[in-house]
């Protein structure tokens, strides 16, 4: 025997929901009108973050806690026999009928054709931008997807964060997050880079496969936090880099760099570095020792270990500023002091 919800007092119905999966919570709202104003009235004030996560054309929705801990919402798939088994459901304002797979754990999965891909999508993005986003949590939005990005992945309001990854190692992203999303301050990104100013106003920016575009990316970049992984750099290059900053012409804003080389292309050199590049041992009464923790968190890395800055050596920019380095053959790592 069932007891229709609706029935229960409010505070009853609140305790329900307390005790609810956030995937729960999702489905009930898309039961009935009545019910989804039920669940709007909740604030839902312990999300820190709304994740959004297209592999090829499927998607999946997530939330996390401040605690770090993830919770799924709903999933959309393909279905080329989608417009069979329908049932009407008002979306993310949108009545009309869907197609809905519930696992063994009532997991809602909503299919959709090729027709139909578009109109789901956006409907259950709407959807849970309504009931988890009143407010105003991060919004974070992770793509894995071919070369061309041919599939179709809607446009989400008010995201923050991103991670594009392409399965072939190449594509151009930077174009598409730019164009799409001017307000990031968080991209971890994958591929080719045709314009490196693309990334400016960024303020955590990790690029995987940085390749030759490194220097590019320096010289351009305006942000804060910036990892440049796989890349080719030569001596000459990141004596470059460290004067230019030393005259405060690039990079000013800079609070933390890690530069991870490839180490298949042996052009760099870390004792010649050391000797045509001016440097002394750290001096406690000019800037703090210890772990350096004052790192924000990047997106799939569980935590970033800040180094022992004891053990990198400093310099002095024209304007007064200290910076401490950490060189061997296949890193460099600067940190600038307040």
């Amino acid at each position: 025997m069932t007891f229709p919800l609706l029935r229960l007092p409010l505070l009853a119905m609140d305790e329900i929901f307390e005790q609810a999966q956030y995937s729960e919570i999702f489905n009930i709202s898309v039961l009935s009108e009545r019910m989804n104003r039920l669940v709007r009235r909740r604030k839902f004030k312990q999300i820190a973050k709304i994740c959004y996560l297209f592999v090829g054309n499927t998607m999946e929705v997530g939330v996390e806690e401040h605690s770090g801990e993830c919770h799924f919402l709903v999933a959309t798939a393909f279905d080329e026999y989608a417009n069979l088994n329908i049932h009407e459901y008002k979306i993310g304002g949108v009545k009309s009928n869907f197609k809905l797979d519930r696992s063994a754990s009532m997991v809602f999965t909503f299919l959709h054709d090729w027709n139909s891909e578009d109109l789901v999508k956006k409907s259950v993005v709407r959807h849970c931008s309504d009931i988890f986003q009143q407010h105003s949590p991060i919004v974070q939005l992770r793509i894995t997807c071919d070369q061309s990005l041919s599939y179709h992945i809607p446009i989400i309001e008010g995201v923050k964060e991103m991670h594009m990854h392409c399965e072939g190692g190449e594509g151009v992203f930077a174009d598409y997050a730019s164009s799409n999303y001017p307000e990031l301050s968080c991209l971890r990104i994958n591929g080719l880079y045709r314009d490196a100013t693309r990334f400016h106003g960024i303020d955590n920016l990790f690029c995987d496969q940085t390749g030759p575009g490194a220097m590019d990316i320096l010289r351009s970049f305006t942000g804060r936090y910036l990892y440049l992984y796989n890349s080719e750099m030569s001596t000459d290059d990141l004596l470059e880099f460290c004067r230019s900053w030393q005259r405060n012409e690039i990079c000013r804003n800079q609070r933390l760099l890690s530069i991870q080389l490839n180490m298949t292309l042996p052009i760099f050199d870390a004792e010649r570095f050391l000797l045509e590049f001016e440097t002394q041992e750290w001096d406690p009464n000019v800037r703090p020792g210890g772990i350096f923790e004052d790192v924000p968190d990047m997106i799939d890395i569980c935590h970033f270990n800040g180094p022992n800055t004891e053990e990198f050596r400093d310099f002095q920019r024209t304007d007064g500023k200290w910076a401490s380095l950490l060189v061997n053959d296949v890193q460099l790592m600067m940190i600038v002091w307040d």
